[in-house]
């Protein structure tokens, strides 16, 4: 333990847009083909290259088959994608996405590949 007596894990990498715009063209080319997908969102932004992580939404169609193996695991993904993935995608169908502003007002969703879906906005925030 150095002398501060402070000891830092998981210190942010340097990353650029490049590295998040890369990403999101491997996530677009893994699972655009995917039987019963609607659309991929990005949820939120990039805020902070290297500390920031990506947000992803995969829609669907209603009751969609299950993913194939390889697909249906965020950690099948190389190391660069989890590091800025973080954690697994969003999995949610269409009509439940077209809601999702009864959970998430104010949360800014932008179409990375697929059919724009009109998402419900509210008429009044409380």
């Amino acid at each position: 333990m150095p002398k501060s007596g402070y000891r830092f894990l998981n210190i942010p990498k340097k990353c650029e847009n490049e590295d998040y715009r890369y990403c999101i063209n491997h996530l677009i080319k893994k699972y655009s083909k995917t039987e019963g997908l609607s659309a991929i969102y990005e949820w939120g932004d990039v805020s902070q290259p290297g500390i920031s992580d990506l947000d992803i939404v995969l829609v669907f169609d209603k009751n969609p088959k299950p993913l194939p193996f390889l697909k249906r695991s965020f950690f099948f993904n190389s190391n660069k994608t989890r590091y800025l993935v973080r954690h697994p995608f969003i999995f949610i169908d269409k009509e439940s996405f077209e809601g999702i502003r009864y959970v998430y007002p104010n949360t800014s969703f932008k179409l990375l590949h697929g059919k724009k879906i009109r998402i419900m906005g509210l008429a009044i925030l409380e």
